[in-house]
């Protein structure tokens, strides 16, 4: 049976990593739906809200494909896979996904509380790196000061949903070691399946002769935003919206404070300036209007349908200046 597969993949590569994709999406989206049901569950006894729950734990966890795709930046010692899948990432989160949740749902109703009182500091934060990175370089310095912020932010969440919530500070092991369980191995599976779909959309790439930066920024961009779209969709199917846009928010904060804070302290980050730029106008310009959105309560599929477009501006965008880098 091995040396069938093997002989089919040398013979037709192409199509062999396309069934890779198919089949690590198939996996991802029924690890995400375990995950979303184990979380849910779990926070429900703690008594912590799905938003809570959203922009740490599963934000943190669908993220790690964005981690295992950067590291290969690392260890090539190129800052520009490192900042291109960070950056691509989170435009097609908050454009394409966040999109297609507004389509697919027609009207989601945003209630979380702690997320008014958040907006602007969340704004803030994303564009930090982009500041950090005016002189061309995010070394240890900015590095260390991104991954501080990261954890203020998070323990700033916790406190808040202590006074907003009603967080149980004792609950017996016994009522919650099972959604712990479930909520591990399907972390673990959405890892796996990530990990699979990045590295096989990276050899499809590079046999269509795509340029590295092109690849960063819209192949592992989009293709490492699966699990989060997959966690979303869940989400949203089970009636948990706050648990979909938290997951969002919640990784664009992740990747922007905690990975690049990461990779920073272990190389320094060389970004060009039309790199910069480009992150800098269409991450500000989708993270705003998604936050005016939530300001009003709702997001509706015209909003969606707005953010998919702002996206496809984006693709284009990295296309003309993948001819001048």
């Amino acid at each position: 049976m091995e040396m069938i597969l093997l002989s089919f993949a040398l013979k037709h590569p192409v199509a062999f990593l396309l069934f890779i994709i198919g089949a690590s999406f198939i996996i991802l989206l029924k690890a995400a739906d375990y995950l979303v049901s184990a979380v849910t569950s779990y926070a429900k006894k703690l008594g912590i809200s799905d938003y809570l729950i959203g922009v740490i734990i599963i934000a943190l966890g669908a993220s790690l494909p964005e981690l295992i795709s950067s590291l290969m930046g690392v260890v090539a010692n190129e800052s520009g896979i490192i900042f291109g899948t960070i950056v691509g990432s989170n435009i097609c989160g908050l454009t394409l996904v966040l999109g297609m949740l507004a389509i697919v749902g027609k009207r989601i109703p945003i209630k979380v509380r702690v997320l008014k009182k958040t907006g602007i500091i969340i704004f803030a934060l994303s564009m930090l790196p982009f500041i950090f990175a005016l002189n061309g370089v995010i070394g240890k310095i900015e590095g260390s000061v991104l991954v501080l912020c990261w954890i203020a932010y998070n323990f700033f969440l916790w406190k808040k949903e202590g006074e907003l919530g009603k967080i149980k500070h004792k609950v017996a092991l016994k009522k919650i070691w099972h959604d712990g369980l479930i909520a591990v191995i399907a972390l673990l599976a959405i890892i796996l399946s990530g990990r699979w779909l990045v590295f096989s959309s990276i050899k499809l790439s590079e046999l269509l002769m795509i340029s590295p930066y092109v690849i960063a920024v819209t192949v592992l961009g989009l293709g490492t935003q699966i699990p989060d779209l997959a966690v979303s969709l869940r989400g949203l199917k089970k009636g948990h919206q706050d648990i979909a846009f938290a997951d969002i928010l919640g990784s664009l904060i992740t990747k922007s404070l905690l990975f690049l804070g990461i990779f920073s302290l272990l190389i320094p980050l060389r970004i060009k300036f039309l790199e910069l730029i480009g992150g800098f106008i269409f991450t500000g310009i989708a993270l705003g209007y998604a936050l005016i959105c939530t300001r009003k309560g709702v997001i509706k599929s015209l909003n969606g349908l707005l953010l998919i477009i702002l996206y496809l501006g984006f693709f284009g965008y990295v296309l003309v200046i993948s001819r001048l880098i």
